[in-house]
């Protein structure tokens, strides 16, 4: 009984895995893949690499635009309050009512434009 219900738990999840909805997905999971090669989060054999492992313990929303900020050394020129600024960007979403945007130091204008680029 156990055993005809695990082959039975067996076909329904191969049946899913051919079906429609599970090959709709499969363009848009590779098409990922691709960009965490792209940008040497993974390797060739879908290993993860420390980009990766580093973008993984980011908890703020923005794990790859953190992570590139911290790979390309974009904090360095900043004093540690303008980098302290930069990275509480990540986790702060501001309220888009009754907010205007914050003025900036000229450090912190020039590492945001390289964010956004």
């Amino acid at each position: 009984m156990r055993e005809q219900k695990k082959y039975k738990d067996q076909m329904n999840e191969l049946k899913y895995q051919m079906s429609d909805e599970a090959l709709q997905q499969m363009p848009e999971f590779q098409g990922r893949i691709d960009v965490l090669k792209v940008i040497h989060y993974i390797d060739s054999d879908l290993v993860v690499q420390l980009k990766g492992r580093v973008a993984c313990e980011m908890n703020s929303g923005e794990e790859l635009i953190s992570t590139e900020c911290l790979f390309e050394n974009q904090l360095d020129d900043l004093e540690p309050e303008e980098a302290v600024a930069i990275m509480s960007a990540f986790v702060f979403v501001f309220q888009q009512r009754n907010t205007s945007e914050p003025s900036l130091t000229p450090k912190l204008a020039e590492a945001k434009k390289k964010q956004s680029d």
